[in-house]
C-alpha cells in the first residue's frame, strides 16, 4: 500500500505551507526587475518554480568528465613523449655508429641488434608510430603488463567519456513546478506522469540541502506513488536553507492568496538553461490531473498526511 508522505531524518523538518500564512503574507516579495530565484514564470494564472537538478550536469558530471579527460590526455601525452624520446635515442645511435664506422655501416653490419634499431627508422630520421607501438608493447621490459594496463585505462577512460557525455547531452530539462491559482492546486510532470497535489494541502520538507515538495502521481490504475519535486535557490544541494527558502515561499503564497501583481506587475518568464530536449508536458495531462486529484480526495490522502505528521511532532497551527 502506498504511503501518503515519510518521516523525515533527524536533519530535515516537515512543513505545511499554510503553517506560515501570515508570516509568508508580512514578507516584502515585489519586485521591479525580476523575481526571486528560482522562480521561472509568472503570469496572473500561476507561477513557475524550476529544480535545479539539471545543475548536477555541472557539478558533478561535468567536473568527472573534464577530470576523466584530463587523465586520458596525460596518458597519450606520456606515450607521445616516449614515442619521441625512443625516437632520439635510435636516432642518436645511428648518427654515432656512422661517426665511429662510416658511412656505410649500416649496409656492411651483420648484427640483427644493430640492423632492428636501425630498421625502425625511416630514412634514418623519424621513427614511424608503428614501430615505436612495437617497442613498448612488443620488444621491452614489462611490455605484457605495459599493454593490459593501457588497454584498461585508455579504454575505461574512453568509455567513460562516452557514458558522461551523453548523460550530459540527453539530459531533460525538467518541468517547473506550477502553482495554479485559478484551480488552487500545485502540479507538474515527469516522465509523462503529471505530479499533482491541492495547494492549502501542500507539505514539503526542509533542509540544508534542499526544499522537497510532496505530491502525488497515480501509479497503476487505481492507486497512487508519493514524489519529490526538489526547490535549491542557490543552484547547488551544499548552500540552501530557511533564509533562502522563505523569500521564495512567501512570492509564492502572496501569489496564491492576493494575485500577480501583489508580486510582479507583468507577465515574465527567464532563460531556462541549455538543453538538448525537454520533458515534454504529457498529451493526456487533463486526464491524468483530473484523475490524480480525485484519488487523493478519494483516498483521503491529506488527512492521513496530516496525521502522519503530527504523530511525527510536526504540527499544524497556523501562524
Amino acid at each position: 500500500m502506498s504511503t501518503p508522505i515519510l518521516k523525515p531524518n533527524a536533519q530535515t523538518t516537515l512543513v505545511k505551507l499554510h503553517q506560515q500564512h501570515g508570516v509568508l503574507l508580512s514578507e516584502e516579495t515585489l519586485s521591479e526587475s525580476k523575481p526571486v530565484t528560482p522562480i521561472g514564470e509568472v503570469t496572473q494564472q500561476r507561477v513557475g518554480v524550476r529544480t535545479s537538478v539539471g545543475n548536477l550536469r555541472f557539478l558533478f558530471l561535468l567536473p568527472w568528465l573534464i577530470g576523466v579527460c584530463l587523465a586520458l590526455y596525460w596518458q597519450v601525452e606520456d606515450i607521445y613523449e616516449t614515442w619521441k624520446s625512443q625516437e632520439n635515442r635510435h636516432i642518436s645511435f645511428v648518427e654515432f655508429r656512422k661517426k665511429k664506422y662510416g658511412e656505410n655501416y649500416f649496409q656492411i653490419t651483420k648484427d640483427p641488434v644493430v640492423l632492428r634499431m636501425y630498421n625502425r627508422l625511416l630514412d634514418e630520421k623519424k621513427m614511424p608510430l608503428e614501430k615505436y607501438l612495437d617497442i613498448r608493447y612488443r620488444d621491452s621490459v614489462g611490455a605484457e603488463r605495459r599493454l593490459k594496463a593501457d588497454i584498461i585505462f585508455g579504454g575505461g577512460a574512453v568509455l567513460t567519456i562516452i557514458i558522461l557525455s551523453i548523460s550530459i547531452l540527453i539530459f531533460k530539462r525538467r518541468a517547473p513546478l506550477y502553482f495554479d491559482r485559478n484551480k488552487g492546486i500545485v502540479y507538474t510532470w515527469r516522465k509523462g506522469k503529471v505530479w499533482a497535489q491541492f495547494y492549502n494541502e501542500q507539505w514539503y520538507y526542509q533542509n540544508n540541502v534542499a526544499m522537497t515538495f510532496i505530491l502525488y502521481s497515480l501509479h497503476r490504475k487505481h492507486s497512487y506513488k508519493m514524489r519529490r519535486f526538489v526547490v535549491t535557490p542557490s543552484g547547488n544541494p551544499f548552500m540552501n536553507g530557511e533564509t533562502l527558502y522563505r523569500p521564495v515561499l512567501a512570492f509564492v503564497h502572496q501569489f496564491m492568496e492576493k494575485g500577480r501583481d501583489v508580486v510582479f506587475k507583468t507577465d515574465w518568464e527567464g532563460r531556462e538553461g541549455w538543453y538538448l530536449f525537454n520533458d515534454n508536458k504529457p498529451k493526456d495531462f487533463d486526464q491524468q490531473l483530473q484523475k490524480i486529484l480525485q484519488i487523493i480526495e478519494q483516498e483521503n490522502i491529506n488527512p492521513q498526511a496530516d496525521q502522519l505528521a503530527k504523530g511525527w511532532g510536526f504540527g499544524l497551527e497556523e501562524s
